[in-house]
């Protein structure tokens, strides 16, 4: 029995606080692996609540053909559901090319064609403009608008016409097919 009791307290002596520093070593890189899981959530979070912030005024902004008038304009609905205005709003008509459509080919397409307007400020309301666009095609090609504005913060937004609403520095890509604000702006009249 005491050969027994000496491997016994020789596994309890040795052995125990081995196997309690491996558990200990276990929880703590669980807890550090949870707390780093749970911040990493937390920050994913508050930036989804910051992004829709920063999109609020610019998620009511839009703008979409709602006739053509004769063969080279079209009517134009802009909507600004905020209670303060967006400034330096273009909006660029080109025809859809499905859904294929490459934003570059478009804007060199409207540049060519000059089918852009120009509003200093789009206060809040919704407004039709008539607007130079091009020609329905066959095949089902028909004018579509896009919307680029700067909201009260000072941030600069793209509305493309499948809505889908993106931040971006719109002057540098206006810039590189020569499209500048003309001398005249549009007229809006309230809807």
């Amino acid at each position: 029995m005491t050969k027994f009791k000496k491997i016994r307290d020789s596994i309890i002596n040795n052995w125990i606080p081995i196997a309690s520093f491996i558990v200990s070593v276990f929880v703590a890189g669980f807890t550090i692996a949870n707390i780093w899981l749970n911040t990493a959530q937390i920050h994913k979070i508050n930036q989804e609540k910051m992004d829709s912030a920063r999109q609020a005024q610019a998620s009511n902004v839009a703008a979409w053909i709602t006739k053509s008038v004769s063969g080279d304009s079209a009517e134009v609905e802009l909507s600004n559901q905020n209670q303060t205005p967006v400034f330096n709003v273009f909006v660029l008509v080109t025809l859809n090319n499905g859904f294929n459509s490459d934003i570059n080919q478009d804007l060199k397409f409207i540049a060519d064609n000059s089918l852009y307007s120009h509003y200093d400020v789009l206060p809040p309301n919704r407004y039709i403009s008539t607007v130079k666009a091009p020609t329905p095609a066959m095949g089902g090609k028909r004018p579509i608008a896009f919307i680029f504005f700067t909201d009260a913060n000072n941030r600069r937004w793209i509305r493309e016409p499948s809505g889908k609403l993106r931040e971006t520095d719109y002057n540098k890509i206006l810039a590189k097919y020569q499209i500048v604000a003309p001398f005249s702006n549009y007229q809006l009249t309230p809807q």
